[in-house]
């Protein structure tokens, strides 16, 4: 009778034990995974503010993008003075990455190149050999800005919606001279493929200039026709550009025009192309 209370006894004790051990057990696995995601959590927290740094970093990556410039001419001075007359400091090319340091000039200037005239203003860059100077806004464009055309030569130009053009492929058939009174006028005959290009030179000094490009079949008959006069009168001193173009399914008439602040004798070439919007205006078939 003793030794069975005492195997009962035993029986209990051990049951009991093993109920502690399992709930500690339990207790271990709880606690574990408790602080495995408390250290998620905290990893969590603390990754968020890196992500925000990097975020904060692009940002200010783009805005400095915002302030590399690049110039869109062959050969760019770098001046210590915003004018043209002032000393080069350096020299860039398209390749050399310029940082605009937040300075312009107080005025703009009206500069021609390559054809077209910019009035902007002058501003202040470091150069990538750490070389600080001034370069004319005109000559430069930002990351992805649509600025800057080819060369325009007296064979070789590419007009918008009129065409690009290289005339030393093609034949030239004639000069001549229709200058009279004022004005001097000097027409140019050119022929490749089936094809006539006529250029009409006008120039009446100081009341303005003009220049006429007329494409044309070996019929005869007008393909396209570019017009670009300037009219010097002080109240106006606007540059006025035409192409018509009866090639296109629906003929079609292009015009813009620009006003320029000084007199053409004042700038440092003729501007050949106007800047503005393009206006369109269906036409009739010639």
């Amino acid at each position: 009778m003793i030794k069975l209370k005492l195997s009962v006894l035993l029986l209990c004790l051990t049951i009991l034990f093993c109920g502690i051990a399992c709930q500690g057990e339990s207790a271990a696995k709880q606690s574990k995974t408790t602080r495995k995601t408390e250290a998620s959590e905290v990893t969590a927290k603390a990754d968020a503010p890196e992500a925000t740094n990097i975020t904060s970093r692009k940002k200010n990556d783009n805005n400095d993008n915002n302030k590399v410039c690049y110039a869109w001419v062959d050969k760019l001075n770098v001046r210590a003075q915003p004018n043209l007359t002032s000393k080069t400091v350096a020299t860039v090319t398209p390749a050399d990455a310029l940082i605009f340091k937040g300075e312009k000039s107080t005025t703009t200037e009206t500069i021609v190149l390559r054809g077209v005239a910019y009035d902007e203003a002058w501003l202040k860059v470091s150069t990538p050999d750490q070389q600080t100077g001034w370069v004319f806004g005109g000559a430069v464009k930002r990351v992805d800005e649509q600025k800057g055309n080819a060369m325009i030569t007296d064979l070789k130009f590419n007009f918008p919606k009129f065409g690009m053009f290289d005339l030393s492929n093609w034949e030239k058939l004639k000069n001549t001279d229709e200058s009279g009174g004022d004005a001097e006028i000097l027409v140019s005959t050119y022929q490749k493929d089936q094809q006539r290009l006529k250029i009409t030179i006008t120039d009446i000094f100081d009341y303005g200039y003009g220049r006429t490009y007329e494409l044309l079949d070996a019929k005869g008959k007008l393909l396209k026709e570019r017009k670009i006069h300037f009219d010097a009168d002080a109240d106006t001193r606007i540059l006025k550009e035409t192409v018509k173009d009866y090639t296109l399914a629906v003929p079609t008439q292009f015009e813009r025009s620009q006003k320029l602040k000084v007199h053409h004798s004042q700038l440092n070439g003729k501007p050949l192309i106007a800047q503005g919007e393009w206006k369109e205006t269906e036409l009739a078939g010639n």
